[in-house]
Formats: C-alpha cells, sequence, structure tokens
C-alpha cells in the first residue's frame, strides 16, 4: 500500500488510552474514523504495552501513513486507564488554563502522561499548575482530589500563536505600523513575553532598534510621548459644575491616556491623565 498522508508532528514517549486497543488516532486525532485502524492490543490484566518505534512506524506506513520529524526514542509506552478515569476531563481542564494565559493560542493538541502507572481520576479535583510550567510547551501539573490527594501529570501541548514581526529594521522611536510589519504564526515552545496586537499598531513606537525579521514583544514598544518631562501644558479639574484651568509642569513623559505626575506653579504635585499634547485632566 503506498503511503498518501504525512504526519509531521513528533511521537511522544508515553500515551494514555481509554480502550483495551489501540488505534492509530489514539496517538494522532486527526486521523479521521473512515482512516483510522488498529495497532495493538494491551495483554490480558496488563496496564501497560511497549512497542518499537520502528515497528509504530512500519504499522503506519502499510496503513496509508508516513511519520516524519520522530523522536529517537526505542520504544513507545502505551499506559491503559479505565474509560471512567475521565482522562480526556484533566485534558480539558488544562486546556482551560493555557486558554485563560494566552487567548490567542490556537491548541490543536495536548497530550498528559501520569507519573503514576496506576493512576485513578476523581470524579471531583482541582487542577494546580505553576505559572512556570504555563510557560512551557512541555511540563509538569497536578490534581488534588477533595480528601487532598494528588497524582502527578507531565504534558506536552501544540499550540500556535498568531504573532506580528518586523518587516524592515525598525529605528528607536519610529512608530510600528502595518507598512513595517507582518503577521506570522509560530510554534509555541515557551514563553517570551507578551506579543503586541494589532490594536496597538500606529499608536505605540520603537522603544530600541528593532532588527528585521523579529517578534514584537510589550517591552520592544512604548506610547508616543505627546508631553516631554520639563513640558509646561494646561492642567484642568471639571468636576460637576466647576471648571478650573491651571499651568503646570509635567515631571515624566507621556502618551494619551498615561497617568503622569504634574506640579503646579506653586510645587504642589498632582497626578493627572493625559489627554493630548497640550492638555492634561488633573484627578
Amino acid at each position: 500500500m503506498f503511503a498518501t498522508n504525512i504526519f509531521t508532528l513528533e511521537l511522544n514517549n508515553e500515551y494514555i488510552i481509554n480502550n483495551e486497543n489501540i488505534y492509530a488516532n489514539d496517538i494522532f486525532p486527526e486521523i479521521p474514523k473512515n482512516k483510522n485502524f488498529l495497532i495493538a492490543k494491551f495483554p490480558n490484566g496488563n496496564n501497560k504495552l511497549f512497542m518499537s518505534i520502528n515497528l509504530l512506524i512500519d504499522t503506519f506506513e502499510k496503513n496509508g501513513f508516513i511519520i516524519e520529524n520522530s523522536n529517537l526514542s526505542k520504544s513507545i509506552k502505551f499506559i491503559y486507564i479505565q474509560k471512567n478515569s475521565c482522562i480526556k476531563c484533566v485534558i480539558n481542564s488544562l486546556k482551560k488554563e493555557f486558554e485563560k494565559k494566552y487567548p490567542e493560542m490556537n491548541i490543536k493538541n495536548i497530550q498528559i502522561f501520569p507519573k503514576n502507572d496506576n493512576i485513578n481520576i476523581p470524579n471531583n479535583y482541582n487542577l494546580i499548575i505553576n505559572d512556570s510550567d504555563l510557560q512551557k510547551s512541555k511540563g509538569l501539573f497536578y490534581i488534588k482530589d477533595t480528601n487532598g490527594n494528588k497524582s502527578y501529570f507531565k504534558f506536552s501541548i501544540d499550540g500556535y500563536l498568531e504573532i506580528l514581526k518586523s518587516s524592515i529594521n525598525i529605528q528607536r522611536g519610529e512608530f510600528i505600523t502595518s507598512s513595517n510589519t507582518i503577521h506570522s504564526t509560530i510554534k509555541f515552545d515557551r514563553y517570551r513575553g507578551d506579543y503586541i496586537s494589532a490594536s496597538k499598531l500606529n499608536n505605540v513606537v520603537a522603544k530600541g532598534y528593532i532588527p528585521k525579521d523579529r517578534e514584537i514583544l510589550d517591552r520592544n514598544i512604548e506610547k508616543n510621548h505627546v508631553i516631554s518631562k520639563g513640558q509646561m501644558v494646561k492642567g484642568f479639574i471639571n468636576d460637576d459644575h466647576i471648571y478650573i484651568e491651571t499651568e503646570v509642569k509635567a515631571l515624566q513623559n507621556g502618551g494619551i491616556d498615561d497617568s503622569i505626575q504634574v506640579e503646579t506653579l506653586e510645587g504642589i504635585r498632582l497626578k493627572a491623565i493625559v489627554i493630548n499634547g497640550s492638555f492634561v485632566k488633573i484627578i
């Protein structure tokens, strides 16, 4: 049989299976049901099965699939957990944690691997994961049941982010616009910082030099300073029916909607919101 489908995903070292039979889409969920096929069966009374990676790749090829970029492990470990242990529930709980951290992430697949082979998933539990592990595509977490018992897992996430990259060299103080940026999709491997969104285009400038083809993070940009430190501007107070206007000195640089410190001619320091390059609202 000629191979007609190619998967470029790397194989994991372990897989959790909720059936006594192991099928192709237990490894690659994107395989449609009409092309799914049996890989192996768990031995009677045994919840673990080790399969040679070469045999696994050969089995896929015989069924019309080529696996590329496989890892160098000599064998793949399969762990059988009964269906009443809702492993998919745990995966969905973990997925929600990543979606909270990265709302823009497109999550293709999540694999989890228990640290203990004889694991039991309770009906009620809390999922706990450190922020440092949410910053990586592979890490650790645990679930804790109502009695305080903990079950530990490793995880691997296949996720993608839509980001903005510099299309040319951008100089310090230059506006970040659609003319000097391009949209790009990257595979998530670890957290490098918050990427800027398209909504910030034309409203921010480069904090320093940004070379061509560089991912643009929040730390690379700053608001355009419409008011400079030491500049004299009009400050106003608008409280119900009272309107007072006075001249003040800006003690900080500020962009529109920034909160900065200002000083009156009498030396009184106040907080103010930048309205434009000439006015601030004293608060």
